[in-house]
């Protein structure tokens, strides 16, 4: 069977499929209520990736408490929607093209990753008014942060576990968390963790420079 977009792993989600069917087969509010959550998919997708990048915002801000959204135009669900684009977070005193950040590589939500976007002023596939002059000092300082790969954008980067966001993935999630909050599930904890981690690898090599 498929949901969404996508095939039902039946291992996983048979418990998920027959409580669903259990509680359409209840009676007409059940099924209303089905079908209302249904019609809202799109913005209950959205709350959930928003309430990620509000907790990621929280946990640095109570580090670095002038810590600002890169865009004000672009939220993190919005920015996951369309391939090569990003959300991300900045200090006022980092230079010019250099945040920490989470980007999809499809449209749709998929294969999401997220690091230090700060692109090379070395390399030829990067035009000059969107390098960052900082890029092989902070390269090198975010080594110390475990796991992560590097680009000609991104000195660090490292894909997200899961590596979609879709819907279905967002609720799966949410139905493991052990609070019943998408932002508490071990996954995104690590997440929110690694990210600040950058954060301060990042800004402690800035500041010595």
């Amino acid at each position: 069977s498929e949901f969404g977009d996508e095939p039902m792993k039946a291992d996983e989600d048979a418990a998920y499929i027959e409580a669903v069917e259990s509680e359409y087969e209840r009676g007409i509010e059940s099924k209303r209520a089905l079908a209302m959550t249904m019609l809202s998919q799109n913005r209950l997708h959205e709350i959930l990736i928003e309430e990620i990048a509000e907790r990621v915002l929280m946990k640095v801000r109570s580090a670095f408490t002038d810590v600002e959204e890169e865009y004000d135009d672009c939220s993190l669900s919005e920015a996951l929607g369309d391939k090569d684009n990003w959300w991300g977070f900045r200090r006022p005193s980092w230079p010019d093209n250099c945040s920490v950040a989470i980007s999809p590589g499809r449209t749709s939500y998929g294969d999401v990753y997220f690091g230090v976007r700060a692109p090379d002023p070395l390399n030829k596939s990067v035009e000059k008014g969107d390098s960052c002059a900082s890029r092989q000092t902070i390269h090198e300082a975010v080594k110390a942060v475990e796991g992560g790969s590097s680009t000609a954008w991104w000195p660090w980067w490292k894909w997200t576990e899961p590596i979609s966001w879709n819907a279905e993935s967002l609720a799966s999630l949410l139905l493991e968390s052990p609070t019943g909050l998408v932002v508490d599930h071990p996954r995104i904890q690590d997440l929110i963790d690694r990210m600040l981690a950058l954060t301060n690898a990042v800004d402690e090599v800035l500041v010595s420079e």
